[in-house]
């Protein structure tokens, strides 16, 4: 077993032990620019788009899979979702999508963007090697749920940034937009 899929089998297994014993996942890097670092909450007074990694991309990728209440996972350029077993109440196509843009960013969709509420949180893993190594990269990393249309950020997700391999890991409840900020 590669060392990547290997962590990601730790990290899954250590949020559903968080789930478990009723605890949310904490992040280990600092809130990103303009959080409520009280809440974890976007204060809405820096929401601009230059907090997030920018690395452009002029294709988008697309990948799904028809995922139930055994769960799985979909992987897209070393970007993935994990849903675990029991999430979801019935079949759904799970979709990850990587937009062409400037900035990182991964959309996140299930039956062409249908509102769910998952039953457990879902770990989703974006990539962020196509940024290189910089100085923006090796600063503290965190994912944000932005608004897909104007990249403001929107709620910070928190997340495990892994510098060596370039992804940062986070939960989530509900599938959406997502780009990883400094």
């Amino acid at each position: 077993m590669n060392t990547s899929k290997a962590l990601r089998l730790v990290i899954a297994a250590s949020a559903a032990a968080l789930v478990a014993c009723g605890e949310p996942m904490s992040s280990t890097s600092p809130a990103a620019p303009g959080a409520n670092t009280a809440t974890g909450a976007s204060d809405h007074r820096s929401t601009k788009a230059n907090n997030l990694l920018e690395c452009p991309v002029d294709t988008s990728a697309v990948t799904s899979a028809l995922l139930g209440v055994h769960g799985g996972t979909i992987s897209l350029g070393g970007s993935s979702v994990t849903i675990p077993a029991g999430a979801l109440l019935g079949d759904q196509v799970v979709e990850l999508t990587i937009p062409a843009g400037h900035y990182m960013e991964v959309d996140l969709s299930v039956n062409g963007g249908q509102s769910i509420v998952f039953q457990l949180p879902v770990v989703a893993t974006i990539d962020y090697s196509r940024c290189g190594r910089s100085e923006a990269t090796l600063k503290p990393l965190s994912v944000w749920h932005i608004d897909e249309h104007t990249k403001a950020l929107l709620e910070n997700m928190g997340g495990i940034d892994d510098k060596l391999l370039q992804q940062i890991t986070f939960t989530t409840g509900h599938f959406s937009g997502y780009a990883v900020a400094n």
